[in-house]
């Protein structure tokens, strides 16, 4: 979904018919949940990569100064100092950047999104005695709960 599609669901909202709005409130959740889920995979793969390469280069420190110790080649000492920044570098990156728990927050919002949408679609939980249009409006608030939820927590992680 678009922008301009999301402005256009805004703009028309209030003149909409039942089955616009049901299909509408589907729409946005699709949208919501592929976005976080989205976020999830980038940010997984920014946690992976800092992660690796930080334990990649903690081993390559700890070789070259067993290799200076046992041989004491004087370009291992510099190398090995060199690559023990590098690793501190990418350890740093990683704590800085919270990828790991941004990782967590989109992942856990994308199925909160999912979970929500098979309740409204089954009729189950909150959703089992109303009617289409209350259903439809629930589900409406549901989203922007979920939605205003992970993004107070996103938020809260980035302040970190």
């Amino acid at each position: 979904m678009t922008k301009e599609e999301i402005n256009a669901l805004k703009n028309r909202s209030f003149n909409q018919s039942e089955d616009d709005k049901y299909e509408n409130a589907i729409r946005l959740c699709d949208h919501l949940n592929a976005w976080f889920g989205t976020k999830a995979t980038k940010h997984k793969k920014k946690y992976k990569l800092f992660r690796n390469l930080a334990i990649l280069f903690v081993t390559l420190s700890s070789i070259v100064s067993i290799l200076d110790v046992a041989f004491g080649i004087k370009i291992l000492s510099y190398g090995g100092a060199i690559i023990s920044v590098i690793a501190t570098t990418f350890t740093s990156l990683l704590t800085a950047t919270n990828a790991q728990k941004d990782w967590i927050n989109s992942r856990n919002a994308s199925q909160k999104f999912q979970i929500e949408k098979f309740h409204f679609l089954q009729r189950s939980g909150a959703y089992r005695s109303l009617k289409k249009t209350d259903a439809v409006t629930l589900f409406s608030e549901k989203l922007a709960d979920i939605w205003d939820f992970y993004h107070g927590n996103w938020s809260e992680i980035k302040s970190e």
